[in-house]
């Protein structure tokens, strides 16, 4: 199954990314900052998080709030 992780470069979603991909799922890593392997998403941006939602079949969203 395709996950997106929001989050994904958090502690906690750092850890998920990790056990989802053990267990053979795909995973679609979204992040405020930018990583070499997640996509960077801006959060204030309705339109920008819509897309990355479109590439998964479900989704942990991890983002916290400053």
């Amino acid at each position: 199954m395709r996950v997106l992780v929001t989050g994904a470069r958090g502690f906690v979603g750092r850890h998920l990314t990790a056990v989802l991909r053990a267990r053979g799922h795909d995973v679609v890593e979204a992040d405020r900052g930018a990583h070499e392997d997640a996509l960077t998403v801006d959060v204030t941006d309705a339109l920008a998080v819509r897309a990355p939602f479109d590439l998964a079949e479900a989704e942990s969203e991890l983002v916290a709030g400053f």
